[in-house]
């Protein structure tokens, strides 16, 4: 080794320990920061306490001086040679405090605790009796335990309470078992059996309240509201808690969805983003970015004055968690993923682990990444949509932005010109392709070369030109991708689409109050779009749904819960 390269190394262990010794500073200012922070806390509790020994010090005094008085009182009262008793109550009084007492007792109950029994729906309430459908039964020859009232219904019987949804309002169903014998046996019927242990709601309750929340946008307290104007009670919690129930015995035909879609050779993926309440304000930092709640929030959550990139501002409290989208267009389905609402790369390049086929998106970096060499079996293709959107993003007066958004259309023209052909199959739209796009593209290039060659004064770095046109450029290889198949779309939209649905929620409901409310929710939203893409009723959907899964052992085949999914889904009778 020359004398040049041990300096040279020797500089580098330098420049190396100056690093440590500047980390080791910084660290050593955050802990004194700590420090005098907790002794300042120490400070405060110090004075606190003194101040309770202070008021425990008074109160003392006040109890003695209370005692002092009461003595004296009790002199001057009590008579040591004629005690007075207690007025003796009238009869009628004592018949009153008895009733009281009764009461109290009878309302206690159990315990104090009392179910919610919507008294104020009985515009909707249904009363069903329940014979028993056990084997050896027979309703002719058993002997009712217990009498008939006036219309020959039975008197005594064990009542439950459900409550399910009807076309356009809330029901109570009371199913009241009578208790029968027959051959020196009782025999009593059941009622319908909830998806839940000891809950009265119906699978058709719980699928009103879905598709209300995540088809049609309504928060909770909104979906409250409207059921109280109708005439049924239901509380906030409640409803959530029905609603964590419930993602609890969809868990595994979310999973189930999940698997599916990533079996598709074609798969369609795009980001969203919810606002997600946090304990404390998020920090902001250099790059923009929020803290302080654990979960990475990704790239663009606030700039450095607190105020989101989206235009909507940073609210102390709340954050951005973000919801990736993964759809496929052949199998009409579709599902989110909500990794503690973090928009790093990671999050989907990690589910696309394995993945073979096309994948379609728009130029966001971490789909860009699915491009490289580590992801050999994966092909990227771009979307037109967003490329013409950024030209449109010119104005009206850009002429070359004008140009090339009318040689875009173009290819979207001859497109769509067999869309009605019933018989066109991919194979033949792949035919059509290399035959109607060679051209249009090249016309493209040359147009797009031409823009990039131009000087800065007619390009302008900055401009919104500039940036579209660099975008293009940038997309140009997954641009021609699109094109090498016969079965992709020439953009991004039904990501897009259902995207909206979400935006549309954000809008109404504004938050999700914890990471494992958005996990349920991303759920949720994945079976509806899932539903709606099938053109399939949710709210049929999930009725049926809810009540088989719940009757599913945990550890079914993941083959069972492939049937229910919305492509395969067959309503039970």
């Amino acid at each position: 080794m020359t004398n040049a390269q041990i300096i040279e190394s020797l500089k580098e262990v330098i420049a190396s320990l100056k690093s440590q010794i500047e980390v080791y500073r910084l660290e050593r200012e955050q802990d004194k920061r700590q420090i005098n922070a907790l002794l300042s806390i120490i400070a405060d509790l110090r004075k606190e306490i003194a101040s309770l020994h202070e008021a425990i010090d008074a109160r003392n005094n006040d109890i003695a001086k209370a005692e002092n008085i009461n003595k004296g009182l009790s002199k001057i009262i009590s008579n040591k040679t004629e005690k007075q008793a207690p007025p003796e109550p009238s009869a009628k009084e004592r018949k009153e405090l008895e009733a009281k007492r009764a009461e109290a007792v009878k309302a206690r109950g159990n315990n104090g605790a009392k179910r919610s029994t919507h008294p104020e729906n009985s515009a909707h309430t249904r009363v069903v009796y329940v014979t028993p459908d056990t084997p050896g039964f027979n309703l002719s020859t058993a002997t009712l335990i217990g009498g008939t009232d006036t219309e020959g219904n039975p008197t005594a019987y064990l009542e439950s309470r459900r409550y399910r949804y009807q076309k356009g309002y809330m029901e109570t169903v009371l199913y009241r078992a009578p208790l029968y014998k027959q051959d020196g046996r009782l025999y009593r019927g059941k009622a319908p059996s909830t998806p839940f242990l000891n809950s009265s709601y119906e699978s058709s309750a719980i699928a009103h309240i879905m598709r209300l929340r995540y088809g049609y946008a309504m928060p909770v307290e909104s979906i409250c509201r409207m059921l109280r104007e109708d005439g049924f009670n239901m509380s906030k919690k409640t409803a959530d808690g029905l609603l964590r129930k419930t993602s609890g015995i969809l868990e595994n035909l979310y999973l189930a969805l999940r698997d599916t879609v990533l079996k598709a050779d074609y798969l369609n993926i795009d980001e969203t983003y919810y606002r997600i309440l946090s304990e404390k304000k998020p920090e902001t930092a250099e790059n923009g970015s929020a803290s302080g709640t654990g979960c990475s929030t990704g790239r663009d959550t606030v700039d450095n004055n607190g105020s989101s990139l989206a235009g909507m501002p940073a609210a102390r409290g709340s954050r951005k968690g973000y919801m990736w989208l993964v759809a496929s267009r052949q199998l009409k389905l579709s599902y989110f993923i909500y990794d503690c609402g973090s928009r790093s790369q990671k999050v989907i390049l990690d589910e696309l682990t394995g993945f073979h086929g096309c994948v379609q998106s728009d130029g966001y970096s971490a789909y860009k990444k699915l491009e490289t060499d580590d992801y050999k079996d994966i092909q990227r293709i771009s979307c037109l949509q967003h490329i013409k959107r950024k030209f449109l993003d010119c104005g009206e007066n850009n002429t070359e932005a004008r140009k090339m958004v009318r040689m875009i259309n173009k290819l979207y023209r001859k497109e769509h010109s067999h869309k009605d052909d019933k018989n066109w199959t991919a194979g033949d739209n792949l035919k059509w392709r290399q035959e109607y796009a060679p051209p249009i593209l090249k016309d493209i290039r040359e147009k797009l070369d031409t823009l990039l060659a131009l000087p800065d004064k007619d390009l302008p770095p900055k401009s919104d030109l500039y940036t579209a046109v660099h975008y293009m450029d940038s997309e140009w290889n997954a641009v021609k991708g699109i094109f090498t198949r016969g079965d992709t779309s020439l953009d991004n939209n039904l990501c897009e689409m259902q995207n909206r649905y979400v935006s549309k929620s954000r809008r109404n409901s504004l938050f999700f109050i914890t990471d494992d409310s958005a996990k349920r929710g991303t759920m949720f939203y994945s079976l509806t779009l899932s539903c709606m893409l099938n053109g399939i009723d949710s709210f049929e959907y999930f009725t049926d749904v809810i009540d088989r899964v719940a009757r599913m052992k945990p550890k079914s085949p993941v083959e069972q819960y492939r049937e229910l999914l919305p492509d395969k889904w067959k309503k039970q009778d």
